[in-house]
């Protein structure tokens, strides 16, 4: 496992590089051998990249659509939601969220969408964001590109590549 995850992290960097560059990722991702999948935005949302284990690193999902720019939630508003622990700013925020939730969890469980793109799990910076069709997706930031950056550069390339890579990343294979 630890194998595979440095083999994709590897992989990862070559084509953020070759992104960054300009050179087209087409070479490395043929787009029409991507199978149809159901476009699942994996409600399995993670904590993994979180030191206290708080999901979203203790960002309120709701601040994300409602607000210029996300906030983070007090551990007086946490919910439990599907084994992970969420937090809001004020308890209307955890309300909404209680509602209705697949409005606001993020696509791709929380990870980085163009890494999982690109057949990865990286953990994002959560104030790296885009709401793309009223789905939050998150991105990281590296030293060489804004992953932001690049999945806009292609977004429905990327969106078909990540469609197809998360169920099997998700999946532990």
């Amino acid at each position: 496992m630890r194998e595979k995850q440095e083999k994709n992290s590897r992989l990862t960097l070559l084509v953020c590089l070759a992104l960054s560059l300009n050179f087209p990722p087409a070479v490395a991702f043929a787009l029409d051998t991507i199978p149809e999948v159901s476009p699942d935005t994996g409600s399995r949302l993670t904590a993994e990249c979180s030191r206290d284990g708080v999901a979203m690193g203790g960002f309120d999902l709701v601040s994300y659509f409602e607000a210029e720019k996300p906030s983070k939630g007090a551990a007086e508003f946490e919910l439990e939601f599907e084994g992970v622990k969420l937090r809001f700013e004020n308890a209307e925020h955890m309300r909404v969220f209680e509602v209705e939730p697949g409005k606001y969890l993020p696509r791709y469980g929380g990870w980085c969408a163009t890494a999982v793109a690109r057949n990865s799990l990286r953990c994002p910076d959560y104030d790296n964001y885009s709401i793309i069709d009223g789905q939050l997706l998150i991105f990281e930031t590296t030293l060489l590109t804004n992953g932001r950056y690049v999945w806009m550069r292609d977004p429905d390339g990327n969106q078909r590549l990540a469609d197809a890579n998360f169920p099997l990343l998700e999946g532990g294979e």
